[in-house]
């Protein structure tokens, strides 16, 4: 006679499949779901840790009838080996400046020891590294894109870092409010209020922005569209459709006017001194000019989820060219 729980099954499965849960698991997931980084990032670790990530291997095992090759090396691929064995990502944990062991027998036992030796931050980009080395070996999958482990550190190190001053953690991000530029004229005295978004199409190197204009009571104005050509991240496409929108209300509006943007890249980009002499950064420079010169206008800061109308209307921008409703 014994209790029946889901927990002692699940043990007698492991116990029959000859796997067993390693000392200090439960330590481990609240160590990953702790980390400083996306959900995406989280959901990808966890796959990760759980064994279930499609390479070859685990394709082949599930009946798909796929090369088992590495796709940079001639070894066969699998998560011990692409993550632990493969030249190139070797070059990128180099880069990273971590040394593999022989005594890991996992990439759980690299994360705990990063995570204990040198705490959650570094357990974190050790996290982005990994996502954007699967990331990479998905590019060259899917459209054969070839990414250097360089270039690969590059980006993760860029997008963990924009992350971070982004303070998109739950803990640390803001609520709507008031860039510093022209921080005198308050969304709540505007007498109009404007929505800007953009939208990339990839497939025609288009940029295309909306812009809703809204009276102080919150009824519907204006709305204007365009598109431009130029190819670049959404960053650069979202301070052109700010720039673009700014220039309308600049020469449209004598009024106070609040303009709600809901990237905070830019968000914090704005509240920079720092120079950025990249093309983002001269957006962003014409955009800080401009509103220098309008002290009427007022830049603030929404949800993507409080903005969709009008990411919808940069949508359709490529269809309606420079509309006005």
């Amino acid at each position: 006679m014994g209790f029946y729980t889901v927990k002692t099954a699940y043990y007698c499965v492991l116990s029959m499949l000859g796997r067993h849960l390693r000392v200090g698991t439960s330590d481990l997931w609240k160590k990953m779901w702790a980390l400083y980084v996306p959900p995406k990032v989280r959901d990808f670790i966890w796959r990760l840790f759980r064994g279930v990530l499609l390479t070859r291997d685990n394709l082949a095992r599930r009946g798909v009838d796929v090369p088992l090759g590495c796709l940079f090396c001639d070894a066969n691929e699998s998560i011990d080996h692409f993550f632990f064995s493969c030249p190139m990502v070797r070059e990128v944990w180099r880069l990273v400046g971590v040394a593999l062991s022989n005594s890991w027998l996992s990439f759980q036992d690299l994360f705990l020891h990063i995570h204990v030796s040198f705490g959650r931050e570094h357990a974190s980009r050790l996290a982005v590294h990994a996502w954007k080395v699967w990331h990479a070996r998905n590019e060259l999958v899917w459209n054969n894109k070839v990414l250097t482990p360089q270039a690969i550190y590059s980006a993760a190190n860029t997008f963990y870092t924009d992350y971070l001053h982004c303070g998109l953690d739950k803990q640390r991000a803001p609520g709507p409010s008031l860039l510093s530029i022209n921080a005198g004229s308050a969304s709540s005295a505007s007498d109009w209020l404007a929505y800007v978004d953009c939208a990339t199409f990839s497939t025609s190197d288009l940029f295309g922005f909306g812009a809703v204009f809204e009276d102080a009571e919150g009824v519907f104005s204006i709305a204007i569209s365009s598109y431009t050509e130029g190819r670049g991240s959404p960053a650069i496409a979202k301070a052109l459709a700010l720039r673009q929108c700014l220039m309308y209300a600049r020469d449209a509006f004598l009024q106070a006017e609040s303009i709600f943007i809901d990237s905070q890249v830019l968000f914090f980009a704005f509240r920079s001194n720092s120079e950025d002499f990249s093309e983002f950064g001269v957006i962003v420079s014409d955009c800080k000019a401009i509103l220098l010169l309008c002290p009427n206008i007022s830049l603030c800061w929404i949800r993507r989820s409080a903005n969709k109308a009008t990411h919808l209307l940069a949508r359709q921008s490529i269809r309606f060219d420079r509309f006005k409703l």
